[in-house]
């Protein structure tokens, strides 16, 4: 047993409190990654059109802003649902080519 889950009940471990878990640590990941991009592009203020024109917001203030939160998470998503499709359509072509292969052996 883990030495720090000494005191959890039986069939539990530590990577089942939230916060421990493997989709805790990447979601996690995540924002660093997204921190750290957003350095590198040296953006700090993000420009409104709206409510009044040429408004600035500092990023640090939008990081608690709940609506922006889900705005990057509905992009993370789509671009992580994009990646997967693309990676299944190469997969099955990959899989349709070899297979044409080995009907082309076995003539």
């Amino acid at each position: 047993m883990n030495k720090f889950g000494w005191d959890l009940p039986p069939g539990v471990s530590i990577n089942d409190i939230p916060g421990n878990r493997p989709e805790d640590e990447a979601e996690e990941l995540f924002w660093e990654e997204f921190a750290k991009k957003l350095d590198e592009e040296k953006l700090e203020h993000i420009e409104l059109n709206f409510p009044s024109a040429g408004e600035t917001i500092p990023l640090e203030e939008l990081w608690d802003n709940p609506d922006f939160v889900k705005l990057v998470q509905i992009a993370r998503d789509m671009g992580f649902t994009a990646g997967y499709n693309q990676g299944c359509i190469d997969g099955a072509m990959e899989l349709s080519s070899r297979m044409m292969d080995e009907a082309e052996e076995q003539s």
